[in-house]
């Protein structure tokens, strides 16, 4: 089985992301439950990213439709990573995996001073798994501990 993201539509400024375990069978895809909780939430849409969803999108529609296998399929595994690489190239960049985008945004929002508590619900993680993948971003933040001590005591 694989792990896809089975994301759909809830209310109009929100979206339900499902992180599932999936497995391909003949007459299409079989969604397993997941294996956390956490794996479940719902998630504010990004500012701007209603203008790029199709216009009949409905409720518990897939927001990764198979092209292939039609509406009521989630877009495969292997066709994520194959787009993956493709606009990797084109962009002149190594090919990628489609995990570390999901680093990157982790990356980006703690460099933006977002409270861990809130990456790690945005990610379906707990704040000691964040740390553990990503105490290295608070390096330069532990070496100014001891001016801010003598500045305020």
């Amino acid at each position: 089985p694989g792990t896809s993201v089975v994301i759909s539509i809830k209310e109009p400024d929100h979206f339900h992301q499902e992180i599932v375990q999936t497995k391909t069978t003949k007459g299409g895809q079989v969604f397993q439950t997941p294996k956390t909780k956490r794996s479940i939430r719902t998630l504010a849409l990004i500012p701007g990213i209603e203008e790029l969803l199709p216009p009949d999108l409905a409720p518990d529609d897939f927001l990764f439709p198979s092209r292939q296998a039609g509406p009521s399929k989630v877009t495969g595994e292997i066709t994520v990573r194959r787009l993956a690489k493709h606009y990797a190239k084109k962009a002149g960049l190594p090919p990628l995996k489609v995990h570390e985008f999901r680093h990157s945004c982790a990356s980006n929002l703690l460099r933006q001073n977002v409270p861990l508590r809130v990456v790690a619900n945005w990610l379906g993680d707990t704040e000691a798994t964040i740390l553990n993948y990503y105490s290295h971003m608070f390096k330069d933040e532990a070496e100014m501990i001891p001016n801010i001590i003598v500045q305020n005591f």
